[in-house]
């Protein structure tokens, strides 16, 4: 009887390891995720500190071309130089907004519908979802009660 309860504590333990273990996997996961965003983030804000530069020189320059006579053509290459970084402040924002989006869209790909599951549970086996009247995992077969 002892052996047997032994057996049964090994299971147990293999069991939760594996569990643990996936959800240590999807941790990482949507840690990736977060420091995906918190970088964009950081790299908006790098490009926003250029564009404030740009603008500071382009007032000094300015500045100095109608003490000196000149004309306001001579900013051109500035203001270009400004509507680059412009874009590249867009695009960062773009990919951050759309990053939320794509975790939703993963979410609802695998949960079931409300009315589908009135309680969720989980298998210990492998961790894929599993509803209330299941006995076997529908992924990996594990007996679930």
């Amino acid at each position: 009887m002892s052996h047997n309860l032994e057996g049964k504590g090994r299971d147990l333990l293999s069991k939760l390891s594996r569990t643990i273990r996936s959800g240590a996997e999807t941790l990482m996961q949507e840690t990736k995720e977060l420091t995906k965003v918190g970088k964009l983030k950081v790299e908006v804000l790098s490009l926003e500190n250029e564009r404030a530069k740009k603008f500071e020189e382009i007032g000094r320059l300015a500045h100095t071309l109608y003490k000196e006579g000149g004309t306001i053509e001579q900013l051109h290459e500035h203001f270009e130089a400004i509507d680059e970084i412009e874009a590249k402040i867009d695009a960062k924002n773009k990919e951050i907004e759309k990053a939320p989006a794509e975790e939703v869209q993963k979410a609802e790909s695998v949960s079931t519908p409300q009315d589908e599951a009135v309680s969720r549970m989980y298998c210990t086996q492998c961790g894929a979802l599993a509803s209330e009247d299941d006995k076997f995992c529908s992924k990996c077969g594990n007996q679930l009660r």
